[in-house]
């Protein structure tokens, strides 16, 4: 049987209040035997440990602030963060989701910036990788990681659906992975024909769930046994068994965020 690590799944989010027990059985059934769930902001939060309490084995967590929930109030949202992470939580092995997002609008450029430094500095500080979110915003985010070079910093730059350029650009982030998900099985999607040159050491793949579900589910929730789609594509782009691709990306999550 596949063993799968969905290395970003919002699991946690209302959009499974209704099924949720039922969806982690499915994703169970196809392999899947860990997850990663990036926290939103300090609303979700509740949510998310409550999930990660009823899945153990399954969950783990990462703590941060995503770049869209930035507001007036982001100094004081971080700090609640930053007491949260100096607590522990159980199943924490990572800061995150966070970054830069430029897509709707740039109100909070500057304050966006600011939170993503602050929360580099956190993961830093406690050793822990970060998950990386980007939109619009592939120069900044580089100008922003590449200060950190000479640090011990590494994360994965998660859901990437960027250029062949900007692909080579992240990959000079030795310490960083590349988040693949279900972007690369749309049929307009040119990510296929380049992602060979991701080596496989560095490949991670998510579902983003509930958003992003790959082909033939596009337009609806997506979940994360719906992973198994996302894998084949890979599979077949890098002409490997879909069962060498699950195993080397499920070793490197773990390579990436450890255990628990």
């Amino acid at each position: 049987m596949l063993r799968i690590a969905d290395s970003h799944t919002h699991i946690f989010e209302e959009a499974f209040n209704e099924d949720r027990e039922e969806m982690m059985l499915r994703a169970s059934l196809c392999g899947v035997c860990k997850m990663l769930l990036p926290n939103i902001d300090l609303t979700s939060l509740s949510a998310l440990f409550d999930t990660r309490s009823r899945f153990p084995s399954l969950t783990d967590i990462a703590i941060g602030i995503h770049p869209t929930s930035i507001s007036p109030s982001y100094r004081e949202d971080i700090e609640s963060i930053v007491q949260l992470v100096a607590q522990k939580p159980e199943g924490l092995v990572a800061i995150g989701e966070i970054g830069l997002d430029y897509y709707w609008d740039k109100t909070y450029y500057i304050e966006q910036q600011e939170a993503l430094h602050s929360q580099i500095d956190l993961a830093l500080y406690y050793h822990l990788p970060i998950v990386v979110h980007t939109r619009e915003a592939h120069r900044e985010m580089t100008q922003i990681i590449g200060s950190y070079r000479e640090t011990a910093l590494k994360g994965v730059f998660h859901s990437f659906t960027g250029s062949e350029e900007e692909l080579q650009e992240l990959l000079t982030f030795d310490s960083f992975y590349i988040g693949i998900n279900g972007v690369i099985t749309f049929k307009k999607s040119p990510l296929r024909n380049f992602i060979t040159q991701i080596p496989l050491e560095r490949l991670l793949v998510e579902t983003d769930a509930p958003y992003l579900a790959p082909t033939p589910h596009r337009g609806k929730r997506n979940e994360p046994s719906y992973i198994i789609n996302t894998l084949h594509e890979i599979a077949q782009a890098y002409n490997k068994p879909i069962e060498e691709i699950a195993e080397v990306t499920y070793s490197n999550y773990f390579d990436l965020f450890g255990s628990v």
